[in-house]
């Protein structure tokens, strides 16, 4: 569905990954796995300041030694899925998949989730085997910008830091 033209809002659910080690984390990739449905989709980085503005948006980022930090997209919200209303799924949050993040003008009903609260898996891997995972619960709401996520558990290997929430508008 396209809305060229139109003008809508989207609020962000992001999370700062940090490298904690003393080699540089190549080629990192960010991978989202619903745990209902054992769905898995591969999320964008981007390099964006508080701002809300995408910036260097991509699958796989190399992330600097000694507290480098780089955001990975999660979910969104669009003001525009409450207009909607004609399809028989209504969708309220969707995956951020380089798809759905770099081409805001379509809504991809395939990334798209309902107003159930639903549980997610996020796991980053390193070229070097450095790893974190972590365990979610998103929470959609009719408001677009009332969507949110808690993390429920964490998990690392290698010189990884902890997943840390951040969102944005």
């Amino acid at each position: 569905m396209t809305a060229e033209g139109s003008t809508f809002e989207r609020k962000y659910l992001r999370i700062l990954i940090k490298n904690t080690g003393f080699v540089k984390a190549t080629n990192c990739e960010a991978k989202m796995r619903i745990i209902s449905s054992n769905d898995t989709k591969q999320l964008v980085w981007d390099r964006a300041a508080t701002s809300g503005v995408l910036r260097d948006i991509s699958l796989q980022k190399s992330i600097r030694a000694r507290k480098g930090e780089e955001l990975v997209h999660v979910m969104f919200s669009d003001s525009r899925f409450t207009k909607m209303s004609d399809l028989n799924y209504r969708i309220y949050a969707s995956a951020s998949t380089m798809e759905s993040v770099v081409n805001q003008q379509m809504l991809l009903l395939e990334d798209g989730f309902g107003l159930e609260n639903f549980d997610i898996e996020i796991e980053v891997l390193s070229d070097e085997g450095a790893f974190c995972k972590s365990t979610f619960q998103v929470h959609p709401n009719t408001n677009h910008s009332g969507l949110s996520m808690t993390k429920l558990s964490e998990h690392s290997g290698g010189k990884w830091s902890r997943l840390r929430k951040k969102g944005s508008k």
